[in-house]
């Protein structure tokens, strides 16, 4: 499961009565309908006419209208205007909320989620990283946002060719689903290979093995008529566990 970027409907929130609804809703459809452009201009109308009614530089109304119009230039692949509308739902809602919270984190991951579109893996690394440290202050430590953030944390890290950092987050986000998930569930199976490789490419044969084991064990549970793919661990196993022996 991925977090998303968020369209943010005002009559679904409720979160001011002189919001323009009326053009947000339009947009929202069009959206729907994946008529973009269109959306836009609905977007554009809502914010134009929400300014007029809201002269603070504070108005939670007009960040959601940012967020809306950034939103719908992802859906258009413009990322550098969505950036520029996302900076300024940032902008805002850095003066409302003093402290972390799930606005800002939600914002913080669009913002990183964008710059990871945009292949700049460093910015994306940066906005990443402040997700999870405000996660860290909001919710729970085994808390499923935590293992997501701190997978696209490791992902990060891989494009950046930094593989011991890409394995250190890799390994804490495992590390929660084991503790939280049942110890047959298909997400493990998954998160077990992708340790082993890290385990490779940072030279840490031992755990590599390991991993392959835990992996191939949940494959026999889960996946036991696919004999393909359980040849292909066995020939994993069996060349690390040489390469272990020189």
């Amino acid at each position: 499961m991925k977090k998303n970027l968020l369209f943010i409907s005002l009559i679904c929130f409720s979160l001011s009565s002189n919001a323009d609804t009326q053009n947000t809703e339009l947009a929202k459809k069009e959206i729907q309908s994946k008529n973009y452009e269109k959306a836009l201009v609905y977007a554009k109308k809502a914010l134009k006419n929400d300014e007029l009614e809201n002269k603070s530089d504070r108005n939670i109304t007009i960040a959601i209208d940012y967020n809306n119009i950034a939103y719908i230039y992802v859906k258009l692949k413009k990322y550098d205007q969505a950036l520029d509308f996302y900076n300024k739902t940032l902008e805002i809602k850095k003066k409302i909320y003093k402290k972390e919270s799930k606005s800002l984190t939600i914002t913080y991951n669009n913002i990183a989620q964008l710059y990871e579109n945009k292949k700049d893996y460093k910015n994306a690394l940066k906005y990443y990283q402040k997700a999870l440290n405000a996660y860290e202050t909001l919710l729970d430590k085994d808390h499923a946002y935590r293992i997501f953030t701190l997978k696209d944390i490791s992902r990060m890290y891989e494009y950046l060719d930094k593989p011991f950092q890409a394995a250190k987050n890799y390994k804490e986000a495992l590390m929660i689903q084991e503790r939280i998930l049942p110890k047959t569930h298909p997400d493990l199976y998954e998160a077990y290979l992708k340790m082993a490789n890290l385990s490779e490419r940072t030279e840490a044969l031992n755990d590599a093995l390991v991993y392959y084991e835990k992996a191939k064990k949940l494959h026999l549970y889960l996946y036991k008529d696919d004999k393909k793919h359980l040849e292909k661990l066995n020939q994993k196993i069996d060349y690390l566990n040489k390469k272990v022996l020189k």
